[in-house]
């Protein structure tokens, strides 16, 4: 029977994720129904949380801004036009 005796280096890599990291992830993933129940639950649970409901934006009138806004198209929902009748042989030296 051999002994021997000597030094090896290996490398290892491993990934460790927290657990807040894991509950993350997990919430992520849950469906919308489940998602609204553990909200539920969670506000239950922690009188210190609150829902606080977004207000839709009124301008000065009192009126909703909605309506406005969907009806103007902002320059990215414009309609690409491409002319055809201008030929690019200008642009290419011979």
């Amino acid at each position: 029977m051999r002994m021997s005796f000597g030094l090896e280096a290996r490398q290892l890599q491993t990934q460790k994720l927290a657990p807040k990291m894991i509950q993350s992830m997990e919430i992520l993933q849950l469906p919308i129904m489940a998602l609204q129940e553990r909200i539920d639950q969670e506000m239950s649970e922690n009188p210190m949380l609150e829902l606080e409901e977004p207000e839709p934006p009124v301008d000065a009138n009192g009126e909703l801004e909605v309506a406005e806004k969907q009806s103007s198209k902002t320059e990215d929902e414009r309609e690409l036009v491409v002319k055809d009748d201008s030929s690019n042989a200008e642009g290419w030296k011979t």
